[in-house]
């Protein structure tokens, strides 16, 4: 095949070609590969191979039903087809499936306003453009395909996706496309975008809909622009963001684990009017890498933007789970766990979830463990915090709003405050559990230990208990009453405070707390051992009066005689 033209130039009738290989053998691309223009319905080509051509491997035009499988297209170089391997431009119903191909200049595989096209089955490897979809309509599919994303032997040197905007898969001003069950995999550096949208519209979320594909590697698995589209029971791992959208994008992300290790947050959307739905899902160490990199797990960030979490759980040792600047926030029945071991620069982001927005409702979710950070920090005319657990963070909630209801909420054991008002106005907290059924620790009730508040608030009237309790209990926690010193002789101004909790943390009623004098003069009532049973707050309390004369006094506190699961009190006589 030596002439510049196709190997195979077919027009208007139908063809099936099988078993047919252009150029064996070949080592300087010559000539082009196979071309079908405008034959009948169902034209064939099937398990041929196309080697070392230039300008394309396959090209159909406007053909309808056409049929591209177990072909080989290896070697295409630059040419009026841009150098493209399998190549549709028009026609409907087109289908390629378990092929393969390699080397080529242009995309792997390109298809041009295509009409329900499907493609596959098919492996596609390079640090390029391996399959781009301009101007599809229909019922158009891309499944089953495995995408590598690595720099393949005879391809061009490419510096990755910032550098060439070529990415595994783009689409591009198409609709009602389906992406389903591929794999995407990057094993070098984090150099190449999985997939890329651009202008790609349809009803809301339905430009583009994903679902159940694997991605593994890589610098963005999901970069869209002005694009509507969905992710359902997908999995990432170890991008550099997992989701990243630029401007006006609205993106339903259900039911999907996205797990980074690079350190730059799971999902990022910026630019004005983006609109994210998080539905189910696990997010998890998504800022895991950089202590300082100032990522959230899930970014929002744009006038107009709005963002909806419902049932989601992010997790990450101490790291910001929601940034969001934009109009409306809503964040239900979701958790948010902070544990771990890591030191976050709190002038980065200083929350778990941080909002400045229209509004922002937290729901039914849970924030717990962010002890650098506050639970919640939000700055909104209308503010909604109701039915959420707030625990064993560094302050609960911080509050600048002028309308703001914080009501039906544990807000219990934070490290320093649980509710700060910012504000000059009044704040309605009513009917909160704050740790203890007395309240709020304040001036007015010194036995009181719950979380302290600061600023104007009115938290009156407080619930006797909790609102998410436990049932099993674990482990005891000192809520307060450690490393006292007073007067020898007196009574220690504040009691041995312990919390009986269960193994998240929640307080347990009804168990039998025993207070044991372990070394010195001191006493409880005048004996070395007292037994308490915990309250519905989960507390038991014991006061303990100093030995007549100077010394340290040590107390073990342990549940229901397991003394191997004590805490110890230290008060000092002087």
């Amino acid at each position: 095949h030596s002439v510049d033209g196709p190997a195979i130039d077919a027009t208007g009738a139908y063809v099936r070609i099988e078993n047919f290989h252009v150029n064996p053998g070949a080592t300087a691309r010559v000539g082009r590969g196979i071309l079908l223009r405008g034959t009948a319905s169902g034209s064939m080509v099937l398990d041929s191979r196309v080697t070392a051509v230039t300008a394309y491997g396959i090209r159909l035009e406007s053909v309808a039903n056409a049929q591209v499988t177990r072909v080989v297209v290896d070697g295409v170089d630059l040419g009026g087809g841009a150098g493209t391997g399998i190549h549709l431009l028009g026609g409907s119903g087109a289908l390629v499936e378990y092929s393969v191909v390699r080397a080529t200049v242009g995309a792997r595989i390109q298809l041009d306003t295509t009409v329900s096209a499907r493609i596959l089955n098919d492996t596609l490897a390079g640090r390029h453009q391996l399959v781009r979809l301009t101007g599809a309509s229909g019922s158009t599919m891309v499944n089953d395909n495995v995408f590598t994303l690595t720099l393949q032997n005879g391809d061009p040197f490419s510096a990755g996706s910032a550098s060439d905007g070529r990415s595994a898969l783009e689409i591009r001003g198409s609709t009602g496309v389906s992406v389903q069950r591929n794999r995407f995999t990057e094993t070098g550096g984090h150099l190449m975008d999985a997939i890329r949208l651009i202008d790609d519209r349809g009803a809301l979320f339905g430009g583009v809909r994903t679902e159940a594909n694997r991605f593994m590697g890589g610098r963005y698995h999901v970069r869209s622009t002005r694009s509507s589209w969905d992710m359902t029971n997908s999995r990432s791992d170890s991008a550099i963001v997992a989701v990243v959208a630029e401007e006006t994008d609205s993106i339903s992300l259900e039911s999907d684990t996205l797990a980074n290790s690079a350190g730059k947050g799971c999902v990022d959307a910026s630019g004005g009017g983006s609109v994210l739905v998080v539905t189910g899902g696990v997010y998890a160490s998504c800022t895991v890498a950089r202590a300082d990199s100032g990522a959230a797990a899930i970014a929002v960030r744009g006038t107009g933007s709005q963002l909806t979490v419902f049932g989601a759980t992010v997790s990450g040792p101490d790291a910001t789970a929601i940034d969001f600047l934009g109009d409306v926030l809503t964040v239900s029945g979701s958790t948010m766990s902070g544990a771990g071991t890591r030191t976050v620069l709190r002038f980065r982001r200083p929350a778990a979830i941080t909002a400045t927005a229209a509004s922002a409702s937290i729901l039914s979710s849970v924030i717990v463990d962010y002890a650098g950070l506050t639970g919640l920090s939000l700055a909104a005319p209308a503010v909604r915090v109701e039915s959420n657990r707030i625990a064993r963070n560094g302050t609960g909630i911080s509050l600048a709003s002028s309308g703001a209801s914080v009501t039906l909420n544990d807000i219990a054991d934070q490290a320093s405050i649980g509710v700060e008002n910012t504000t000059n106005g009044p704040l309605g907290a009513p009917s909160n559990w704050w740790g203890d059924g007395r309240g709020p620790r304040r001036v007015a009730n010194l036995d009181a230990v719950g979380d302290s508040t600061v600023g104007l608030i009115d938290f009156t009237p407080s619930s006797s208990g909790p609102y998410f309790p436990g049932t099993t209990w674990s482990a005891l926690r000192i809520v307060r009453g450690n490393d006292q010193t007073a007067v020898r002789g007196t009574v220690l101004p504040k009691n041995f405070t312990v919390r009986v909790i269960d193994a998240a943390g929640r307080p347990v009623s009804g168990i039998a707390v025993t207070f044991d004098i372990k070394s010195g003069a001191g006493r409880f009532a005048g004996a070395t051992s007292v037994t308490v049973t915990s309250n519905a707050s989960g507390l038991a309390e014991a006061r303990l009066t100093l030995g007549a004369s100077a010394g340290v006094t040590t107390a073990d506190a342990y549940p229901e005689n397991r003394r191997q699961l004590s805490v110890t009190f230290t008060a000092t006589g002087t």
